[in-house]
């Protein structure tokens, strides 16, 4: 079973579409149901990977077909998450202009989508609770007017947190969903935001971030009046003063990653002091000081936060060092910013492996100032005052980072490439250089980053916190290890249970279920291209 995620990659980068017959075979006649489990997945993976094909049409009825009840519960369960990267209706082609596969052909498909969305709304009413969430996610997934309509028809004006289930975690999807269909008709949000329990709490003010991105990014529903009238409703029912259930644990963190995301609609800038503190503070909560870091990534160039943050940072008592993670959103700003105090702080790391917090060749703060360092080089909004002090740091940075084994790709091998000494050379020879484009994104790509510190904007931010919660609605921080020790010291025993959570696990890890795309509305159909006048078309004819 530890195979089956590398073997479905290859499937997928190497054979693509000529996978799909065998596949669909296998997901139809195949006995086995971890054959059958690894078929389903690999045909979510080929549909999030290669996009709308003519060739994965066929799949979208065996995929609805499997979503009937009985038998094996998470047989529905991953054809329920694997039908939610096919989107809606409109998108079994790439968008209106494209001629792929006939009229007929399409039509059909884009049918057997609607019997699927139909067919995740009457999964809704199961009474198994992975397979109520999988259909949940799903419908949040594909977005739009048909998704959010099912779920609100399935609801039937109960409001999204109305018990009729005998577990938390559908309800808690439900918000997520609603969140993504930015759909939050009936007040849910406000209404879980004082809920008594911290989770319900925690998912309310995620969704409010969710709901702000699409609101921020120009996707949502809302007018851009009733959207900033909507955000200051929010603000007030995030504020731990006025809303005295919300706690600092969990549901504080995420709250106040809210508030952040809310600024951009309703302009309360002071939020910004609010979040440095927490970030700061020794005695906040870890989960608290790294949400309010992440947060700090996306405020204003100007905000006197940052500025605060790059000077305090290689302070020994300033706070920041009780986490490694606030260590490296701290060191990201620091060094994209650019000032001459932030590229110092860098410098104090990337010229010191000893200091604290100490890496490993798989993951370092290290990793995040030279990230961040890319970033202002390549823009050129580095002070010119730094520009030395930054070039003397990438150069440090050779014997402070931990060597790998030869061959091994890493964040080391990326940076010898990327940031060879002739690169770092001609930078240093011509102040009006600029670092080539993208070497930032390449850095940050080439290491797993466990709490999105390297992230380019809000939607990456955003995505990695609800992604993490997709993990925990399946409970999948709590599975067991696939093999155990043997009685009296003998060989190790293979250990059947959570064995379909394991394989979510193999999938989600290399592809994590929800993606920027998920939180537009068009979900990455291409437009249709403008008209075109009779005059013209003639012309280019001729």
């Amino acid at each position: 079973m530890n195979k089956a995620p590398g073997a479905r990659e290859i499937l997928v980068r190497r054979y693509g579409l000529w996978s799909v017959p065998p596949l669909l075979e296998r997901i139809e006649r195949e006995a086995n149901v971890t054959v059958v489990w690894n078929a389903i997945l690999t045909i979510g993976s080929l549909r999030r990977v290669l996009g709308p094909s003519q060739h994965l049409w066929p799949a979208i009825r065996v995929l609805t077909k499997a979503l009937s009840p009985g038998g094996e519960p998470y047989r529905r369960v991953f054809a329920a998450l694997a039908l939610g990267e096919f989107y809606g209706p409109d998108l079994v082609r790439v968008g209106p202009a494209s001629r792929e596969g006939t009229d007929e052909g399409a039509r059909a498909a884009s049918n057997a989508l609607a019997k699927g969305q139909d067919a995740l709304k009457e999964l809704l009413k199961d009474s198994d609770a992975p397979t109520q969430i999988a259909a949940t996610l799903a419908l949040g997934k594909m977005g739009g007017v048909e998704a959010a309509s099912r779920l609100r028809e399935f609801l039937g004006g109960k409001g999204v947190l109305a018990p009729g289930v005998a577990h938390l975690e559908p309800r808690l999807a439900r918000l997520l969903a609603t969140g993504l269909l930015q759909s939050d008709d009936d007040g849910a949000f406000a209404t879980a935001a004082k809920d008594d329990n911290t989770r319900v709490r925690q998912c309310a003010a995620l969704a409010i971030s969710t709901w702000a991105v699409g609101q921020t990014l120009g996707e949502g529903t809302e007018l851009p009046a009733r959207a900033a009238a909507r955000a200051a409703e929010y603000e007030l029912i995030l504020d731990p003063v006025r809303n005295t259930a919300i706690k600092d644990g969990r549901d504080g963190a995420e709250a106040i990653f809210a508030r952040a995301s809310l600024v951009a609609l309703n302009r309360q800038s002071s939020v910004w002091t609010i979040v440095y503190t927490l970030a700061t503070t020794p005695s906040s909560e870890a989960v608290t000081a790294i949400a309010a870091t992440q947060a700090l990534l996306f405020s204003p160039p100007q905000t006197a936060a940052r500025r605060q943050l790059a000077e305090v940072i290689g302070r020994p008592k300033s706070g920041l060092q009780r986490d490694p993670a606030v260590v490296a959103g701290a060191l990201v700003i620091a060094g994209g910013d650019g000032t001459v105090a932030g590229v110092r702080a860098c410098r104090e790391f990337l010229g010191n492996k000893g200091k604290d917090p100490r890496g490993r060749a798989d993951w370092d703060v290290r990793f995040h100032a030279i990230v961040g360092l890319c970033r202002s080089l390549e823009t050129g909004t580095i002070e010119k005052a730094a520009r030395g002090d930054a070039l003397e740091a990438i150069s440090e940075a050779r014997a402070s980072l931990f060597p790998v084994d030869v061959g091994v790709k890493s964040f080391r091998t990326t940076f010898d490439e990327a940031l060879s000494r002739s690169v770092v050379a001609g930078l240093t020879s011509d102040p009006e250089q600029r670092l080539a484009a993208r070497t930032s994104q390449r850095l940050a790509g080439s290491f797993v980053d466990p709490d999105a510190m390297a992230s380019n904007d809000l939607i990456d931010l955003v995505l990695d916190r609800l992604n993490d919660q997709v993990w925990l609605l399946f409970g999948l921080d709590s599975v067991k290890p696939a093999a155990g020790p043997g009685a009296a010291g003998g060989p190790r025993q293979p250990n059947r249970d959570d064995e379909p959570q394991r394989f979510l696990m193999g999938w989600l890890s290399r592809e994590p279920y929800l993606t920027r795309v998920d939180l537009h509305q068009a979900r990455g159909a291409t437009p249709a291209p403008p008209a075109v006048s009779r005059d013209a078309a003639t012309e280019i004819d001729r």
